[in-house]
């Protein structure tokens, strides 16, 4: 993992105040460093810029690409499994 592997993602003010353990979960198995964090009113969400290494290298200067997750969880609730997605703009 490099400080150039960055993403953007988005995650939903209902998911931080009510699951904020599977955010967590979510961050520890992505590796996940938030370098920016942005409460979005209009959305109810917080879109955050990160370094991750399952975020592509982005060039200096260049807009870090759209990521989104898709996450299996146990019955019990625990996050098994977090694909990450590129998203086309």
């Amino acid at each position: 993992m490099n400080a150039r592997q960055l993403g953007r993602f988005s995650i939903t003010n209902d998911m931080l105040i009510n699951q904020p353990e599977v955010v967590a979960e979510i961050f520890a198995i992505l590796k996940i460093i938030p370098v920016r964090a942005e409460q979005m009113f209009a959305t109810d969400t917080i879109e955050y810029t990160a370094i991750s290494e399952r975020f592509e290298e982005v060039l200096r200067g260049h807009i870090p690409p759209l990521y989104k997750f898709n996450i299996d969880q146990s019955e019990a609730g625990n996050v098994e499994l977090v694909e990450v997605e590129r998203v086309v703009e």
